[in-house]
């Protein structure tokens, strides 16, 4: 087996170890109900942003790196509106209907590729890991608060309105803009940039590092909250195990190896597209009244299905 597939199983597994700290915490109630919503209003307001921004902002310029960059985006782009067709056929294909017909065709196409991908990649390849994987989810992100969302609500009579302006996106273009003005200031001007910068950097980026913890935690703490019985029972969510977290990542596999794309590119865009249900479907299928229940039952068998799918395209990735 490649070290490549060893480290990432040994990561995985120390990230599932706080995600059974959460899980097992929040079942035996040694926490209040209330420290989920509080960890997650914390992550997602204050320590990934910051994480974001520390990751994107600190990388020296490269031409190239923007370049790929614009390649994450299109394949973003691409995979998830393929994704979203795939979702409406196995919707089709299991007879679902109403407001769960279209949460599962938003549950296949969107993924976890910032409560698990983010701490994961991090873990693996650094603050590279978090930079591509960021630059994936501009267009992941962009796509799941309009398109996305449009499709979650369809049953409904609520006007809803675009949601891109949120802490994770004004990070990410904001530390793309500190990162573009390193490729554009003077040679002068770039030296006492990097040492302000710096001193910006050094305080903030051992408190983004805390998302690795706090995200697990969450994802430990949602999952308790599902029951296993009926969980075990929802089997359009093993569609998506198969054909998000499996089949369309290997055809990405396969395609991909016959263009001219950066290796670490290319991993990355394989990755992002195999992660399990983002856990953003569970909060707005709840918020505009869909079929939260269906969306928190598909995160918990995708989540732990991608224990297993995650290091086999990794391994596949290097063996082909």
């Amino acid at each position: 087996m490649n070290q490549e597939v060893l480290i990432l199983l040994k990561n995985l597994l120390y990230l599932f170890a706080i995600i059974f700290i959460g899980f097992i915490g929040t079942k035996i109630r040694l926490f209040s109900s209330t420290i989920k919503d509080s960890v997650s209003e914390l992550i997602i307001k204050v320590t990934a942003p910051i994480l974001l921004f520390t990751s994107i902002s600190s990388k020296p310029y490269s031409s190239t790196v923007v370049k790929n960059v614009f390649t994450l985006i299109i394949s973003a782009f691409v995979g998830i509106i393929l994704l979203l067709g795939t979702g409406y056929i196995t919707a089709r294909l299991f007879k679902l209907q109403g407001k769960t017909f279209y949460t599962h065709i938003f549950c296949s196409a969107f993924g976890n590729t910032g409560f698990l991908s983010f701490p994961l990649l991090y873990s693996i390849f650094g603050e590279k890991g978090v930079f591509y994987a960021a630059s994936y989810n501009i267009m992941h992100d962009f796509l799941a608060w309009s398109l996305g969302l449009s499709i979650i609500t369809k049953h409904s009579s609520e006007k809803t309105k675009f949601g891109f302006k949120n802490a994770n996106s004004i990070a990410i273009f904001s530390a793309f803009v500190v990162y573009l003005l390193k490729g554009a200031l003077p040679a002068e001007i770039l030296s006492y940039y990097n040492r302000f910068f710096l001193t910006i950097y050094d305080a903030l980026n051992p408190f983004g590092k805390t998302t690795i913890y706090l995200s697990m935690f969450f994802i430990g703490c949602l999952l308790a909250e599902v029951s296993f019985k009926d969980t075990v029972k929802t089997y359009p969510a093993y569609g998506i195990v198969a054909f998000k977290m499996v089949a369309f990542p290997l055809l990405i596999t396969f395609l991909t190896k016959f263009m001219s794309l950066d290796n670490f590119t290319r991993l990355i865009i394989i990755l992002q597209t195999g992660m399990p249900t983002a856990i953003i479907s569970s909060v707005l299928s709840y918020r505009y009244k869909a079929d939260s229940s269906y969306a928190t039952r598909t995160i918990f068998i995708t989540t732990i299905f991608s224990l297993l799918t995650i290091p086999f395209l990794v391994f596949i990735y290097y063996h082909i």
